[in-house]
């Protein structure tokens, strides 16, 4: 995720073989996926905005429709050891990224829009930072495995 103002929200674009609705849904799970590596590092916020998006801004308002959802953060200060690091890393190398591979049309990082101004369905993930959403045990349980790497990395 990119490091975003506060007003400010990264355009997604889903994968094509996908309707709105199959997006929407993985894309949530992907919220609880990401969530316990969020809150590791502290942030304070993280929202979901699902299409379909608007904006009262008519020259984003125009692209709109070659986009599919709006991410929202506000990172922490977490600051943590290089070896904290390293196994959070590992975490979003082999899990977060993949995930990211199935849904979107590649990995946020290669295809996302800052912009501005953008509504849907806003669902909030992290707020205050704090948790919104649940996480399912099997989520929980991959995240565990990671974090008893802590001594080994």
């Amino acid at each position: 995720m990119p490091t975003l103002g506060p007003h400010q929200q990264a355009l997604l674009k889903r994968n094509p073989s996908m309707t709105q609705a199959e997006f929407s849904e993985a894309w949530l799970r992907h919220g609880a996926l990401v969530l316990p590596w969020f809150l590791s590092y502290g942030y304070q916020s993280y929202t979901q905005v699902h299409g379909p998006l608007s904006s009262t801004n008519q020259e984003l308002q125009d692209e709109l429709h070659n986009w599919d959802g709006a991410a929202q953060s506000i990172p922490g200060t977490a600051n943590l050891s290089e070896g904290e690091k390293a196994w959070r890393n590992a975490y979003y190398q082999e899990v977060i990224l993949p995930d990211e591979r199935r849904f979107l049309v590649s990995e946020a990082l290669n295809h996302f829009k800052i912009v501005e101004g953008v509504t849907g369905k806003k669902i909030a993930i992290i707020k205050d930072g704090k948790a919104m959403v649940d996480i399912p045990e099997d989520i929980m349980a991959v995240w565990r495995t990671y974090e008893a790497k802590r001594g080994i990395v």
